[in-house]
């Protein structure tokens, strides 16, 4: 048998304000439970690519599982490796009690969770390959994340999921949608959040959640390091802003600052980051369209042609790029751009030419564009990366042995 200890963990939530944690790892005699536990492969979809086809179409969808973990059987040979003491009060004797469903703490508990949600729908719905789908692909943990084309779809998707989930105990719950009718009633908020990403329900559109700084706090590299740390940004909006902190980071580095030592007050680097935090006061009002189909073509089928467009550059102290999507049909006039996502990088301390960053950028560029490619479910019409370096272009299109080993690596790549 093995006793667990467990604590509270509060959190600012109107359904679990309190959660008890059962500690796995707490060690007995220089053992924890989690040693004897295999953890099993990692099953869980990619967030980022939950990310991007939660975009894809015009009605977006989320819910969650109502607590996932406590809705799977344990075995009973496995319940006593589970035990715990407790009292109601001070005065009175301390009782033991099992844990009879999987634990949140023990280390397989995750994998062996979305291995059982996946088996249940396998098992009740075997035939309907689109459920499995939407299990297997846009379920992040418990928390599902989809988008379909129209209302009938996402209500008939949101009944077939309650309803066969419901075959395995599982409770799906707090709907939220751009789509008043698939919005649950006691679900009346018109922000949520979906993958750590503030979502307008009424404007249907993205941005990244506000973090409260502490206005008197003195800066520090430990504070400057805190703050950048603090935003999530998954499709890299704030990209451009959120490098500046990284670049002053660098730069504190650099001059072997000490992590608490106060930034001189009527120093360079002291304005640099008045600047930026000027900068960051603006964060709220950055936002972008959650479905990447432009609005011309809501609500028409077939979809026109769209195509996948990247563009990169470099600069002494940074790489950016970005990533779009082109649409255009025959008939139009001009086409049609939707922000995918963007990504910014420090050059390395390593002292490079400019042509070598933007090479660099370019293959940073392309990894990032396959991913995207591989995760979005439209048909790419065909891809290309823009860049105006024209020294990187001719390694790109020479032959990458006759290059030193950096410009050969990165061209082969």
């Amino acid at each position: 048998m093995w006793f667990l200890p467990h604590f509270a963990v509060k959190k600012d939530s109107k359904t679990t304000p309190v959660r008890v944690v059962y500690d796995a790892k707490a060690r007995y005699q220089g053992c924890s439970l989690n040693d004897y536990l295999l953890k099993g492969e990692n099953i869980n979809s990619d967030l980022f690519d939950v990310a991007l086809r939660f975009r894809e179409n015009e009605v977006g969808i989320i819910a969650d599982i109502s607590k996932m973990f406590q809705a799977i059987k344990l075995k009973v040979d496995d319940a006593r490796f589970h035990r715990f003491v407790f009292r109601e009060h001070p005065s009175h004797p301390i009782q033991v009690y099992e844990l009879t469903t999987v634990t949140f703490g023990d280390k397989p508990s995750p994998t062996a969770a979305i291995v059982t949600m996946r088996h249940v729908v396998a098992e009740h719905a075997p035939e309907d390959e689109r459920m499995m789908r939407v299990v297997t692909d846009q379920f992040y943990m418990d928390d599902l994340n989809e988008s379909v084309g129209n209302t009938k779809e996402a209500l008939e998707l949101k009944s077939k999921l309650i309803e066969t989930l419901k075959e395995g105990n599982f409770a799906i719950r707090k709907w939220q949608s751009n789509v008043q009718e698939v919005c649950d009633k006691t679900e009346d908020l018109r922000i949520a959040t979906a993958l750590g990403t503030k979502w307008d329900l009424t404007k249907d559109t993205l941005k990244v959640k506000e973090v409260k700084l502490h206005p008197n706090i003195v800066p520090t590299k430990r504070s400057v390091l805190a703050q950048t740390a603090s935003y999530y940004d998954v499709f890299g909006m704030l990209s451009g802003l959120l490098v500046r902190p990284k670049i002053l980071l660098q730069k504190l580095w650099q001059l072997n600052i000490d992590w608490d030592t106060p930034l001189n007050q009527k120093g360079e680097l002291c304005a640099m980051l008045n600047e930026i935090n000027k900068d960051l006061e603006e964060v709220d009002t950055i936002e972008i369209r959650r479905c990447m189909i432009p609005e011309a073509y809501i609500g028409v089928r077939p979809l026109p042609e769209v195509s996948l467009h990247g563009a990169s550059d470099a600069s002494e102290d940074a790489m950016g790029i970005g990533i779009w999507l082109r649409w255009s049909r025959p008939e139009d006039s001009e086409a049609h751009l939707s922000f995918v996502c963007a990504r910014a990088r420090l050059t390395p301390l390593k002292q490079t030419s400019i042509p070598r960053k933007e090479l660099q950028a370019i293959l940073l560029l392309s990894r990032l564009m396959l991913t995207v490619k591989n995760a979005l479910r439209y048909n790419i019409a065909y891809w290309k990366i823009w860049t105006d370096s024209m020294t990187a272009i001719s390694w790109l299109r020479g032959q990458s042995k006759a290059f030193r080993s950096y410009v050969a690596y990165r061209g082969g790549r």
